[in-house]
């Protein structure tokens, strides 16, 4: 996935790794147990495995996440 400067990629044991800047950046992780990520800008939403669906928004390697909802199937950033 691509959002301005930002790529993001899914791995199949659920972890989230994004990156800004040049292709040879370093890849952050940012969660585990994930099913579902959304990138806009500096922002990035994760739906978890148990549902509940989080945001944070500013570097890629910010540690701030903010629970958004519970009980979610689908997310969504514009």
């Amino acid at each position: 996935m691509l959002s301005g400067s930002h790529i993001g990629v899914p791995k199949d044991n659920g972890s989230v790794y994004i990156k800004d800047g040049d292709l040879d950046a370093l890849w952050n992780r940012q969660t585990t147990h994930a099913i579902q990520f959304a990138l806009s800008g500096t922002r990035v939403a994760c739906l978890a495995d148990n549902g509940t669906a989080f945001a944070k928004q500013g570097a890629v390697n910010a540690t701030q996440w903010t629970t958004e909802a519970d009980h979610v199937t689908e997310i969504a950033l514009s």
